[in-house]
């Protein structure tokens, strides 16, 4: 698998997750869209693992972004 498919399987995981992530805080479903953050930063997480693609520099910088998302 070349590296640009898996980088698009890894950031697209991520945006499917955020797009999630705000329709639940449309629907005022706080407590959902927690949970929908926590499982995309973590399919996220082992999906970069398994994809050796992990690092991080990077896995602090989405954890970053998601504290101040949420």
């Amino acid at each position: 698998m070349s590296l640009m498919l898996k980088n698009c399987i890894s950031y697209s995981v991520l945006a499917i997750g955020l797009l999630i992530y705000c329709c639940c805080i449309n629907a005022y479903q706080f407590v959902e869209s927690s949970i929908v953050m926590l499982l995309t930063i973590l399919t996220w997480a082992i999906l970069t693992t398994l994809l050796e693609l992990f690092n991080k520099s990077l896995f602090s910088k989405v954890l970053s972004i998601s504290g101040l998302i949420f």
